[in-house]
């Protein structure tokens, strides 16, 4: 099977994409149903102006490596904040077969509001995300983009984000995000069973209440966190397990990869890749502008640095969400960057011999945004 991406700074994948090589193109438009080799969420206003907080509508977006369009699913009643790029990332069923009542081909899932895009706060204000009375939002996609199931709603990350979700196999999500009330309760790492209807989420891990991402890899839940780390115990890094396999009810156990020497804060998610005879584990780092990487040996994890910043011709800019898949050349490691206009998904191959810059696979038109990006399931 394809990789997984996420959101919040990891990305996982296993098994082949590809046909060998990375070609890109600002490409778009066009394009049909079908199997894509890769999924993204794209973000646009109603009215066709820039991006601001105010809710904006949501569409999930099937490609081929090559930059070719195969399916644009647009997810109705549901938003994202649409300047926001620490929202909106992406998980994917871990295999095509997925749970009972789920896809046969498998599914993404992404979370944001139940609340129609374009549409002002009930107090007269534009920012989604602050509204306490706003239902929270899973969307479960198809891997084709044929079916799109948003009747998951549920209370949680009261007055702020909802940002990533992942899931095993559409019949349950772990979502990661913040809270500015109730942070105790309903932030951090919290969980969902799909059809949810207005019922608060269940917290699985609040002790750090402002998480960027939530993967699973392997069968363990991780997350990622650009806020405090606890003040005391053993210092852990800003990408940890959480508990053992995938809890679904609350849980103080974390573990935490080695603290890494440049400190740097994960933008938004990350990706774990088994390779023969290690696992390695890349996330993005907020104002480094690249993507850094793990590697699990028998010495457990190590960091092993920065790789390329993803510059091309139209100038370079920080990775914001990540997914990544072995190919016979090597990882291949995709993103969404953070330019201020014209957000692109950026592609290179980790390990290619004389790889110093990444390919440009498609370029978001003015006004809209790339967010998370996933591999197929």
């Amino acid at each position: 099977s394809m990789g997984m991406g996420g959101t919040g700074g990891m990305a996982g994948a296993g098994g082949a994409a590809g046909a060998g090589g990375v070609t890109g193109t600002d490409g778009g438009v066009g394009g049909s149903v079908g199997i894509a080799e890769f999924a993204v969420v794209r973000v646009r206003t109603v009215d066709g102006g820039a991006l601001s907080t105010t809710a904006a509508a949501v569409e999930l977006q099937g490609y081929l490596l090559d930059g070719g369009l195969v399916f644009n699913a647009a997810i109705p009643g549901f938003s994202l904040a649409g300047s926001v790029i620490l929202e909106g990332g992406l998980g994917a069923t871990s295999s095509r077969g997925g749970g009972v009542g789920t896809p046969s081909g498998g599914s993404y899932a992404v979370a944001g509001y139940a609340w129609p895009p374009g549409q002002l706060a009930r107090d007269g204000g534009s920012a989604v995300r602050n509204l306490f009375d706003v239902l929270r939002s899973v969307a479960r996609v198809s891997s084709d983009g044929l079916s799109v199931d948003t009747t998951t709603q549920f209370l949680g990350f009261h007055l702020d984000s909802v940002r990533s979700t992942a899931t095993v196999d559409g019949t349950g999500y772990w979502l990661a995000g913040n809270a500015a009330t109730d942070a105790g309760t309903t932030a951090g790492i919290q969980y969902v069973v799909h059809g949810a209807a207005g019922t608060p989420s269940t917290p699985v891990y609040v002790a750090i209440p402002n998480l960027r991402s939530t993967g699973i890899f392997l069968g363990q839940l991780y997350g990622t966190t650009g806020g405090a780390l606890p003040t005391s115990g053993e210092p852990i890094s800003r990408v940890f397990s959480v508990g053992t396999g995938t809890p679904m009810s609350l849980v103080n156990t974390v573990a935490g990869l080695p603290l890494p020497p440049d400190a740097g804060i994960p933008a938004a998610n990350a990706a774990l890749i088994p390779t023969p005879g290690a696992q390695v584990l890349y996330y993005a780092v907020a104002g480094m502008g690249g993507v850094s990487k793990y590697v699990f040996g028998f010495a457990g994890w190590t960091y092993a640095g920065t790789l390329l910043t993803p510059l091309t011709s139209s100038g370079s800019a920080d990775c914001n969400h990540v997914a990544a898949t072995q190919t016979p050349r090597g990882v291949l490691v995709l993103c969404t960057t953070a330019d201020t206009s014209r957000t692109r998904v950026v592609a290179w191959i980790d390990g290619a011999q004389g790889a110093t810059t990444g390919v440009t696979v498609v370029t978001a038109p003015t006004n809209h945004g790339f967010r998370g990006i996933s591999f197929a399931p």
